[in-house]
């Protein structure tokens, strides 16, 4: 046998017996806690990313990104162009990171084209009312679409044949009936 296996086996009856020590010291909910704090951390760290999706196509949302962080002063300090997806780095004033990933798919509905999806994430959790903020400015950058649906394709049924309207009462469409005082004088 090998001398790293048999110093292997050696141990393996010493972190047994650690292991039970813990387990009946109580050691162990401070392990379990902190894996659930862990697992805080981890969800905080996902709930800090903001996402819009801009009903519009790759080139037209990086452009409108650089002018929002060109307007909000916020410098490009990293940037990976694709054609379909891209991010780009910044930093705040007081040096928090900003990282944008954008990536464009097409839509479920084949009228309205594509859709980018811009997240953003201000430092480790996230800061939304910046994230917002750099959203907001790419918006004002980014021309609504306007969709034009082509008319339903339907067959057309013959149109109907109604007989006119006939009056039913002295009282005219349109009229209400004289005031009941209105005769007295």
């Amino acid at each position: 046998m090998p001398a790293i296996a048999r110093s292997w086996v050696r141990s393996l009856p010493l972190v047994l017996l650690a292991l039970v020590a813990l387990v009946n010291s109580g050691c162990l909910a401070l392990v379990a806690g902190a894996g659930a704090a862990g697992g805080a951390a981890t969800y905080a760290y996902v709930k800090g990313s903001v996402t819009h999706d801009f009903p519009a196509n790759f080139q037209d949302t990086w452009l409108a990104l650089q002018d929002a962080l060109r307007e909000l002063q916020l410098p490009i300090d990293r940037q990976e162009p694709g054609t379909m997806q891209g991010m780009i780095e910044s930093h705040t004033g007081d040096r928090t990171a900003i990282r944008i990933d954008l990536q464009t798919t097409p839509s479920p509905i084949p009228a309205e084209g594509v859709i980018t999806k811009v997240s953003i994430r201000v430092g480790m959790f996230g800061d939304v009312p910046v994230s917002q903020r750099i959203l907001e400015r790419m918006s004002a950058h980014l021309v609504p679409r306007t969709t034009t649906a082509a008319a339903p394709t339907t067959a057309t049924a013959p149109p109907l044949r109604l007989a006119p309207i006939q009056q039913t009462s002295a009282i005219r469409p349109g009229e209400t009936p004289p005031p009941p005082l209105a005769d007295k004088k």
